[in-house]
């Protein structure tokens, strides 16, 4: 692949203008009357500049960062990707390829909903905490109201965008540490969103030609776990998305890094559940049906969770504060799928249901990692 063919087919394909995403004329018209102003350096971005990997520049940096987050031996194909922000009424976030290039396209309808779901992850967080000083049957009313408020306020965003939610108490923050943890929220999982698509070429699933060597190293680290005969019995198309997963994870966690930085699996985890949690949610893929291109975000969920819990479920999430650092990977595991399968409905609307559910599958995500 090249760089300038890679961009040329992105072009071609989303027929976006060649111009930065925040000059594009339906960002300005999102942005006039309000008080946000769009920094000089982001309208002036140019798109097609030699060495440009992105109509945008944060998503330029995010694909700096892939790149150097790659096996070193998959670098000359991972630099001549181009990924770029495309305006879209559907939720899309997807790879392409042509016989000298290849593209990653994510809609600002995906990059919204992503805010949306990041603010429902914070809320959550959050009321475990408060629940624990409340009577039951108050607990029970808080988290009902809770889940009720997140599904009206989603249905509103189908309607009405990202604007529909302005004015929303979810996108209220009490402190500059609560909006922070947002605005990280929002990275990791789009970022992991990038990571996938960016797998996805790596291993050559949108080729007609494989990469044996990156699909040896997956097969490897699924060949024993407890969930690889689930992985094997899957259609190729279904195991295409659940390496994809596994990758982007290892990828976004600093795995192919020498120096790779333990803050990048819970981090990683985190984006990517928040990610397929947005998706199952909001277009109602929790399950799939044998034929599907896709497994249902539930069982992606909970395989790449067990995966990565297998390997790194006993790694201090926290390694770098005191008060936290007892805190394990395979909690933070439990925490992100208990979250998942509150969204779903499939558990009681209280807090003994919710802290069992983590309790529970941070004791099960255990037991893989000791089986492992």
């Amino acid at each position: 692949m090249e760089l300038k063919n890679s961009r040329g087919l992105f072009f071609a394909q989303t027929r976006e203008p060649q111009i930065s995403y925040w000059a594009n004329p339906k960002m300005l018209k999102l942005v006039e009357g309000s008080r946000r102003t769009i920094p000089s350096e982001f309208l002036n971005w140019n798109p097609c500049a030699p060495d440009s990997r992105s109509n945008c520049p944060q998503l330029h940096s995010t694909m700096e960062m892939l790149v150097n987050l790659s096996n070193p031996k998959w670098r000359d194909r991972a630099s001549n990707i181009y990924a770029g922000r495309i305006y879209s009424n559907e939720d899309v976030a997807e790879a392409q390829t042509n016989l000298r290039g290849g593209m990653i396209a994510i809609s600002n309808e995906y990059s919204s909903a992503i805010t949306a779901y990041a603010a429902m992850y914070g809320r959550f967080v959050s009321a475990i905490d408060f629940a624990a000083g409340i009577t039951q049957e108050q607990s029970r009313l808080l988290w009902t109201g809770l889940h009720d408020h997140f599904n009206k306020s989603i249905e509103d965003f189908k309607r009405g965008g990202i604007i529909s939610l302005k004015g929303n108490d979810l996108m209220v923050f009490p402190d500059d540490e609560a909006r922070s943890s947002f605005e990280s929220a929002i990275f990791m999982a789009e970022f992991w969103t990038v990571a996938h698509e960016f797998s996805h070429h790596i291993v050559r699933d949108v080729s007609t030609r494989r990469d044996r060597e990156v699909v040896t190293i997956l097969r490897d680290l699924t060949k024993a776990s407890s969930v690889g005969a689930e992985i094997r019995a899957m259609s190729s198309d279904q195991r295409d998305e659940i390496n994809a997963d596994l990758l982007a994870t290892l990828l976004v966690s600093g795995y192919f890094n020498d120096t790779r930085d333990p803050i990048g699996v819970p981090g990683s985890i985190s984006g990517a559940a928040l990610s397929l949690i947005t998706i199952a949610h909001f277009r109602d893929e929790w399950t799939c049906d044998p034929e599907d291109s896709h497994p249902g975000c539930l069982d992606r969920i909970r395989i790449l969770l067990t995966l990565i819990c297998e390997y790194y479920g006993s790694e201090s999430a926290y390694p770098g504060d005191s008060e936290r650092s007892h805190i394990v990977v395979r909690r933070v595991a439990g925490l992100l799928i208990t979250f998942a399968l509150w969204v779903h409905g499939s558990i009681g609307m209280d807090s003994k249901s919710i802290n069992n559910s983590i309790a529970t599958l941070s004791v099960i995500f255990e037991f893989m990692e000791n089986e492992d």
